[in-house]
């Protein structure tokens, strides 16, 4: 079966090296998924030119012919803030139809540079948070997200956990954990895909809410309730 997965936007430190930013996300992505094998990655405009649409056909052609692989394979554009609008138009075309196996990762400096319907498809990633994850904290994130997915989840019970999440950090940690916990759950599970893809937009709503300075027990309640109807829907 073929496997989505949602993009993730790299927002680097100024003067910091994107390629080894990317690295520790991926150390870290491997440490979650306990995974010893290489992960096969390709790095794009490591140059950090300016990118032209031109660029950006080109790699639409070469992560089609990957998704036809099967195995996932990872696809970092560095420096995506240097891209011109009509790049960034042929790229929000790859975000809204990804191809498949493809974990797509933009790298940038000022996410402000690029168009709000890129950010909006994207799991926003800090690089400051990259490596503040510890072993016992993604165990925590797995255990909730079992919870949350679970048809015994209630109204009740979802307001008292987001109340133990008053904390914005916690509660963007957390997001960040549940984001993890859906992709490995995609990678080693057929069943009940469009669900697991569902509550992992709610979770990126939920994230770019507690960017954006909303309340973080309100903004995870809202992802807990919507997690409950759509647990309603699928019994």
């Amino acid at each position: 079966m073929k496997k989505y997965f949602i993009t993730q936007l790299l927002v680097c430190d100024s003067g910091a090296d994107q390629v080894e930013a990317v690295n520790q996300l991926l150390a870290q992505e491997k440490t979650a998924a306990n995974l010893t094998n290489t992960l096969n990655v390709m790095f794009y405009n490591q140059e950090a030119e300016s990118l032209k649409i031109a660029t950006i056909r080109n790699l639409l052609e070469k992560l089609a012919y990957a998704s036809y692989q099967g195995k996932k394979s990872w696809h970092i554009l560095l420096h995506a803030d240097k891209a011109t609008i009509p790049a960034q138009n042929a790229m929000l075309k790859l975000l809204e139809e990804p191809p498949a196996h493809t974990q797509i990762v933009l790298t940038v400096n000022e996410p402000a540079a690029l168009l709000p319907t890129i950010t909006s498809r994207c799991q926003i990633i800090h690089q400051a948070t990259i490596m503040k994850v510890e072993p016992k904290e993604n165990e925590q994130a797995a255990a909730v997200l079992a919870e949350i997915s679970s048809p015994q989840f209630n109204y009740s019970r979802a307001i008292e956990l987001a109340q133990q999440y008053k904390d914005r950090e916690r509660a963007i940690e957390l997001t960040q954990g549940l984001s993890r916990a859906l992709v490995d759950q995609l990678e080693t599970t057929a069943d009940n895909n469009s669900k697991i893809i569902q509550l992992g937009t709610k979770i990126i709503e939920a994230k770019r809410a507690l960017q954006q300075n909303l309340n973080p027990q309100l903004a995870l309640e809202h992802c807990f309730f919507s997690t409950i109807k759509n647990n309603q829907k699928v019994q």
